[in-house]
C-alpha cells in the first residue's frame, strides 16, 4: 500500500471520529465532560490538518508520469 493511500485511509478515519466528536459536543453532556470532548475535538482538528499537509506532499512528489490513485491526469 502506498504512503498515499496510508494517508487517504487516516482521513477517512479522522474524519468519521471528528463527526463522532462533533455529535457528543451536541448532546448534553455533564460538567467537565464538554470540555474534554472540546479538547480531543480539537487534537483531532490538528491531525486532520497535519495529514492534509502530508497528503499534498505526497501529491506533489509523484512524477507528472506517475498515476496518483484516484486522481486523473490532464493531458
Amino acid at each position: 500500500m502506498s504512503t498515499y493511500n496510508l494517508i487517504e485511509e487516516r482521513l477517512e478515519r479522522l474524519s468519521e471520529r471528528q463527526q463522532r466528536l462533533a455529535r457528543m459536543l451536541v448532546r448534553t453532556l455533564r460538567p467537565g465532560e464538554r470540555e474534554r470532548v472540546l479538547t480531543e475535538k480539537s487534537l483531532v482538528d490538528s491531525e486532520i490538518n497535519r495529514a492534509h499537509q502530508q497528503l499534498s506532499y505526497a501529491q506533489r512528489v509523484y512524477t507528472p508520469t506517475q498515476k496518483v490513485p484516484g486522481q486523473e491526469q490532464i493531458s
